[in-house]
């Protein structure tokens, strides 16, 4: 038992010398874990001031829009992961919003620009899926992988919704009305509405993607450039899909 504590004090200590500070996996792996060292392993009451300030900051720059391939949230509020965009990854969202949560109330919050880039990359997600399927130009190694993340749980959604009350005074009517269109059982905030089906074209640049939605359908358009890779293709994983999103229309 001490020699797993051991290690996870040291792969904590790492993270929080700044390793990967983007990383989608690190977010995943170890958002919430950090909240918990601060809570149970610093011990002193400077020393934990010091280390939520730096946590807040931390939480902040995960948030800010990333430039080129790097992982994170981009300007067009896609998530990069693999060099590329890849929903199948924004499983790390789900954690993320878990331990942004637990800061509800404190003078550690992340900021309302960080909350709207994180908000805007949840919502990204909405507008990519057709009731949470996505087309299988998305996949990534994983070909027909429909799962999505965040947007289908319903404990992710609540937990968003309380944090824009914490950061913005009041709930975030652009969630609330999605989470009433995705779950009719909702019925906080009754003066907001449930949102009407999206309509109309997106561009995703960072993703070579446009998506048309119209009534109950979607259009995906998928396709590549010199700059970012068209499918991940692995000797073990999705060795056939060289060509699943090389220009692919999906309805």
């Amino acid at each position: 038992a001490i020699n797993n504590r051991l290690r996870e004090h040291l792969f904590i200590k790492s993270v929080l010398n700044g390793v990967y500070p983007n990383s989608t996996d690190v977010i995943y792996i170890s958002s919430l874990v950090r909240i918990k060292y601060g809570q149970i392993y610093i011990r002193s009451v400077e020393e934990k001031i010091a280390f939520f300030k730096t946590n807040q900051a931390y939480f902040e720059y995960f948030a800010h829009p990333t430039e080129k391939r790097l992982d994170g949230i981009k300007i067009d509020s896609l998530g990069f992961h693999h060099r590329a965009a890849y929903h199948a990854y924004m499983y790390a969202y789900s954690t993320f919003i878990s331990a942004v949560h637990t800061l509800i109330g404190t003078p550690y919050q992340i900021s309302k620009e960080s909350y709207i880039n994180l908000r805007d990359a949840v919502y990204a997600l909405v507008i990519m899926s057709n009731n949470g399927t996505y087309s299988n130009a998305l996949s990534g190694r994983h070909p027909f992988h429909t799962n999505a993340p965040t947007i289908k749980r319903k404990i992710d959604m609540e937990k968003l919704i309380d944090i824009s009350v914490d950061i913005l005074g009041s709930p975030d009517s652009k969630i609330v009305a999605y989470y009433k269109r995705f779950n009719s059982d909702y019925t906080k905030y009754s003066d907001i509405d449930a949102e009407p089906i999206p309509t109309g074209f997106w561009q995703f640049n960072y993703a070579n993607l446009g998506i048309y939605r119209q009534d109950t359908w979607l259009a995906s358009l998928k396709g590549i450039n010199k700059f970012f890779w068209g499918t991940e293709i692995y000797g073990n994983a999705n060795r056939y899909g060289k060509y699943q999103s090389f220009g692919a229309v999906e309805i």
